[in-house]
């Protein structure tokens, strides 16, 4: 449910569309409580990407799993945010006029008052991290915030805290200042890591209406194979969609990533919510697929997808890029030869396996039109057979589990379907 205050400033009317500004723009996949805590402060780091008339930060108060969008259920209320540009302006965020806003129980896309580039002395707001620092509370201790998982951990991204309190025990610095939050009186806080309380999503006008995207996939687009914290969690993200995206910070494009663990093409076709963020993306980059293939019938697939693209066309994406599927096997050696790892048999051989059916499909939505571009993420990681994964003697050399890339391959995943992408 959209709530936005925008008018024409800084130059008269605005002519492009709103969309995602920043790299990295998550829908909430979990919830999370803290014991003895009814309070949350976060200091947030968000990359914007693609240089903007104004800023728009949506804030959501529910989470989906697998198969559903699920409500939280009980409201948040944002007691206080604010905006922290490059060039260290600190922007109040307003809603309606108020600095507070109460997030009802399943509320989404909850938008504030725009912000311009007049309020931090710029004509329009440049490429750079920006960070959001807000005060969150909910009505008891321990009830839940909707978070944002399988990002970037807190201490590999420089500037970013998260801690939780109680707030009759507990006074902190104010959101409209620099640096991190402090204790002004009483008790101590608590920290909390790898994990982001009610992360708002960044859009705005761009100067130019290039490349945006909204992503759509499962547990390989999450990140998850790469759950060991290090340099690699940092403001772009991890999964191979997210890196495609951010691309080692060289020519990024903005994306919304609705990706979600053991999800299915149905996570997309039977929910609706999501669907408010579309317009806000150019192109649509789909990962679907895997969870699919593995349990579902081909025609079903057909089905579905078909369902999938009209929901995206019909809220205005202009191109659907869609991934192949990487490889998916078992072993009895620990990923160490070619020669003890199996396929599914939903994955192989060509050209009866489930898998290779889907992807023929593919094939055929891009040669009438149906879908844009098919994008090819597992060329490097293939074997010499290729319905297995590469090894080259090692334990894992590139997954642990047969099914997800892990640190290693996750990035030469993206690296390979990366040129593939729209950028313009």
């Amino acid at each position: 449910m959209i709530r936005t205050r925008n008018r024409a400033r800084n130059g008269g009317g605005v002519s492009t569309p709103l969309r995602v500004i920043e790299v990295q723009a998550r829908v909430p996949s979990n919830l999370r409580s803290q014991a003895a805590s009814n309070c949350k402060a976060d200091v947030l780091p968000i990359r914007l990407v693609n240089p903007s008339k104004d800023i728009i930060l949506a804030w959501n108060n529910y989470y989906s799993t697998s198969s559903t969008e699920t409500n939280n259920s009980v409201s948040v209320t944002i007691v206080s945010a604010a905006l922290v540009c490059p060039n260290g302006t600190v922007i109040p965020i307003y809603f309606g006029g108020s600095r507070t806003k109460i997030l009802a129980a399943g509320d989404w896309n909850v938008q504030c008052d725009a912000i311009y580039p007049s309020q931090a002395s710029y004509s329009q707001f440049p490429v750079g991290n920006y960070i959001v620092r807000q005060i969150l509370k909910v009505p008891a201790n321990g009830n839940t915030f909707a978070t944002v998982d399988e990002t970037n951990t807190n201490d590999n991204v420089a500037g970013t805290q998260v801690v939780y309190y109680d707030d009759t025990l507990t006074t902190i610095s104010s959101t409209d200042t620099t640096g991190s939050f402090t204790v002004v009186s009483g008790a101590a806080f608590n920290s909390a890591f790898g994990v982001y309380f009610c992360k708002p999503m960044m859009f705005g006008r761009p100067i130019s209406d290039t490349a945006s995207y909204i992503g759509l996939g499962d547990s390989i687009a999450t990140g998850f194979g790469e759950t060991a914290n290090g340099a690699h969690r940092n403001i772009g993200g991890v999964g191979v969609i997210q890196r495609m995206a951010y691309n080692a910070n060289t020519n990024p494009v903005p994306m919304i990533n609705y990706s979600i663990s053991s999800a299915q093409i149905t996570l997309a076709t039977n929910n609706t919510k999501w669907r408010s963020f579309i317009p806000y993306a150019k192109y649509a980059l789909v990962e679907y697929g895997t969870n699919d293939v593995t349990s579902v019938a081909i025609g079903t697939i057909q089905t579905n997808l078909q369902t999938l693209w009209g929901i995206l066309r019909t809220n205005g994406i202009k191109k659907i890029m869609h991934l192949k599927l990487l490889v998916r096997t078992t072993s009895t050696d620990s990923w160490i030869t070619e020669a003890y790892q199996t396929a599914l048999a939903t994955w192989a051989p060509s050209p009866t396996a489930v898998r290779y059916q889907f992807e023929q499909y593919l094939t055929d939505k891009v040669a009438d039109g149906t879908i844009d571009i098919l994008g090819d993420m597992g060329i490097t990681i293939k074997g010499t057979d290729q319905d297995k994964w590469k090894v080259n003697g090692a334990v894992n050399f590139y997954t642990s589990d047969g099914i997800h890339p892990n640190i290693t391959a996750s990035p030469l995943c993206a690296s390979d379907a990366r040129p593939s992408m729209l950028l313009t």
